[in-house]
C-alpha cells in the first residue's frame, strides 16, 4: 500500500471516530508504530490533527482539509496535464480573475472550473478555452483579440497585447516550451513568447506549470524571468539547481 493511500485510510477513520490510537493503526496497516507516528506529524504539521497521548485527535474543520487530501490522492492516476490543472485549481480562489494561455493545461483548468461551478473571472487568448467556458454561467469571460494564429489556435501579436495592458488579473498561469535556471521561461516563437509576457505582466502573480519534457528542451525565445514567477507547479522533481534557486527568491513550488 502506497503511503498516501494508508493516509487517506487513516484520516478517513479519524473523519468517523474523531480519535484514534497509535498502536490501533499499525495493526490496521501492519506497520510499524514509527511509521503511524511519521503520518500523524504529517497530519499535525497541516492543521487536520492535535496529537494526545499514544494516538491523535480530529481537529476542528478538518473536513475540508480531507476533501483537498482526498483529490491529491486521486491524482496519482491522472495525467500530468490532469494532475497540473487539479493541483492549480485548488489554489484558485472563488471571486479572484485569472489569466488563462494558449495551453492545453489551460484547458484541463477551464475543464476542472467548469465541473466545480468555480465564480471567477477568466482573460484568455486560447479559443479552446473560450469555447469550453463560453455557455459557463458562474465565469466572466474575457476574450483577448488580436490575429488568430490557427496553428496555436490563439490570439496573439501586437493587437492581442494592447488589449491585455489595459487589463488587471489576480494570476497568471503560464505554461512553456522550456524552462531553466540560464535562460528563464522559454518559448520557440517570437510572438507567442511576447504575447505570454505581457498576459503574465498584468497578473499580480504568475504561476508555472512545468512537466518533464520542459526540462529536456530549450525554446530559444525567452518570455518571463525566473524572478517574476511566485509559484511553480510541477509534476517531476525540479532540477537540484533550480530548486535551491526558487527556495532562495521565496518562490513557492507545488509538487503534483
Amino acid at each position: 500500500m502506497l503511503a498516501l493511500e494508508r493516509q487517506q485510510k487513516i484520516l478517513s477513520l479519524l473523519l468517523t471516530k474523531k480519535s484514534i490510537k497509535v498502536s490501533e493503526l499499525s495493526k490496521i496497516f501492519n506497520v510499524s508504530p514509527e511509521t503511524i507516528r511519521n503520518d500523524l506529524r504529517k497530519f499535525e504539521r497541516e492543521g487536520i490533527i492535535i496529537k494526545a497521548y499514544g494516538g491523535a485527535v480530529l481537529k476542528e474543520g478538518f473536513e475540508k482539509k480531507f476533501n483537498h487530501f482526498e483529490e491529491e490522492v486521486n491524482d496519482q492516476f491522472l495525467t500530468e496535464v490532469e494532475r497540473l490543472a487539479s493541483a492549480i485549481v485548488r489554489e484558485i480562489e472563488e471571486g479572484s480573475v485569472i489569466v488563462l494561455d494558449n495551453s492545453e493545461i489551460s484547458l484541463e483548468i477551464a475543464k476542472k472550473i467548469k465541473e466545480k461551478g468555480i465564480r471567477i473571472t477568466v482573460i484568455t487568448n486560447y479559443v479552446k478555452v473560450v469555447n469550453e467556458l463560453m455557455d459557463e454561467k458562474n465565469v466572466e469571460l474575457i476574450c483577448v483579440g488580436g490575429k488568430l494564429d490557427r496553428k496555436t489556435g490563439s490570439y496573439i501579436g501586437m493587437l492581442a497585447q494592447e488589449f491585455v495592458k489595459g487589463l488587471r488579473a489576480d494570476k497568471a498561469i503560464i505554461s512553456c516550451t522550456g524552462f531553466s535556471l540560464e535562460k528563464g521561461v522559454t518559448e520557440d516563437d517570437e510572438i507567442v513568447a511576447s504575447t505570454k509576457k505581457t498576459l503574465a505582466k498584468v497578473a499580480s502573480e504568475v504561476v508555472l506549470a512545468v512537466m518533464e519534457t520542459n526540462f529536456k528542451k530549450n525554446g530559444t525565445i525567452k518570455c518571463i524571468d525566473i524572478d517574476s514567477i511566485s509559484f511553480v507547479f510541477s509534476t517531476v522533481t525540479l532540477p537540484k539547481e533550480i530548486e535551491k534557486y526558487l527556495w532562495y527568491k521565496d518562490i513557492k513550488i507545488k509538487y503534483c
